[in-house]
């Protein structure tokens, strides 16, 4: 089941890109000239390391392989197949992993974010609204219809926009559906609903596919979710190639690549859906 939910990537300045190299097996050694990265999917499906990783490897001398997973990305780095680790900060895994001595003290880089997805005819009028919990408001005041993502970190924040738009009855026009990811959007979609979902899966999710939504509130920065890196402690596991991992956090860190990332756009949305964090430390 693990290589079921992971995905190997490498980056490469011969071709300039990120290139598959399709799950092979990473060495439980490392070489001084490789650096083990293992991230969250987001980071690579959005095509931002691409956009940083090559400049790093032209710069540094380093080549950086990276192993994409959405479950077990800190056991990848526990079994010693990684020298940091890019993770949003609220995963539970990442205070478990630095507390157990497995990781050094995790490092702020960047932020990706939610949105308030709903139809194009917008019945709440929250399209481009600043607040997303005026959005909320709306949604709730003129009972327009809600799903629910049934997603922990969205789950959160939905109860942080209901709280702040003031408690509003949950009648009809809320429906817990008991869905979540894309089975909420795919229910959203087909009654003309309000949901909300990661501003990343919403855009890889849609392509191909006649959705009855869109991204209608953005710009509010609790929809904000960041992410740290997290060297991997060479003194809990062995061959770990901490120079380089430090190497590679730090020019993360650095204004170049944050102003990298806050200038970064997918190619079919004009506005910044990813933000520097490297400030925040």
């Amino acid at each position: 089941m693990r290589d079921k939910r992971s995905i190997g990537f490498r980056a490469s300045t011969a071709f300039g890109a990120i290139a598959i190299t399709l799950l092979l097996p990473i060495r439980a050694t490392a070489q001084p000239s490789l650096i083990r990265v293992s991230v969250v999917p987001t980071t690579v499906q959005s095509g931002l390391l691409q956009e940083l990783l090559p400049d790093f490897e032209k710069r540094s001398g380093y080549t950086v392989q990276i192993r994409a997973s959405a479950m077990d990305l800190f056991e990848i780095a526990r079994r010693g197949e990684a020298d940091i680790v890019i993770s949003h900060y609220g995963f539970e895994e990442v205070e478990a992993f630095v507390l157990a001595g497995f990781g050094l003290w995790p490092r702020a880089v960047f932020a990706n974010q939610s949105a308030l997805i709903g139809p194009p005819d917008d019945p709440a009028l929250i399209r481009g609204l600043s607040s997303a919990t005026d959005a909320f408001e709306h949604i709730a005041r003129t009972e327009s219809l809600f799903v629910t993502n049934n997603l922990a970190s969205l789950n959160a924040l939905v109860e942080v926009l209901w709280e702040g738009a003031g408690r509003p009855s949950r009648g009809k026009w809320y429906l817990d559906l008991g869905l979540e990811g894309s089975d909420a959007v795919d229910a959203a979609s087909a009654l003309g609903a309000y949901t909300v979902w990661g501003a990343d899966p919403f855009i890889q999710y849609r392509r191909g596919r006649s959705l009855n939504l869109e991204m209608l509130c953005i710009k509010d920065p609790i929809l904000q979710r960041m992410m740290v890196s997290v060297v991997v402690n060479p003194d809990a596991v062995p061959g770990v190639n901490v120079e380089g991992a430090r190497a590679l956090q730090g020019y993360l860190l650095a204004a170049p690549a944050q102003a990298r990332v806050q200038h970064f756009r997918y190619p079919d949305f004009d506005s910044a859906l990813w933000w520097s964090s490297g400030l925040q430390n």
